[in-house]
């Protein structure tokens, strides 16, 4: 909880970045989207992190391909999501 002065003190504070950085000061105000694809990309990047693991300690070729492949489809998948 906070006391009355520093109440004010943040007041005073978002008064000022509110006139010297209007524009940074308006993304604060707006609600950020919700990305429900995040744990898509997120669980195909443990699997893929996983497969590349298991391909590393029993030399499987295949396996480390798949796990670097599917670990990059997540990151391409994760950057396009974010814009």
């Amino acid at each position: 909880m906070l006391s009355d002065e520093e109440k004010q003190r943040l007041h005073e504070i978002e008064r000022r970045l509110e006139q010297e950085e209007p524009e940074f000061a308006a993304g604060f105000a707006k609600p950020r989207a919700h990305r429900g694809r995040d744990w898509l990309c997120l669980t195909l990047a443990i699997v893929s992190g996983a497969l590349f693991l298991l391909g590393c300690l029993s030399g499987a070729t295949v396996l480390i391909l798949t796990g670097l492949g599917g670990v990059t489809a997540a990151l391409v998948a994760r950057h396009r999501l974010s814009r």
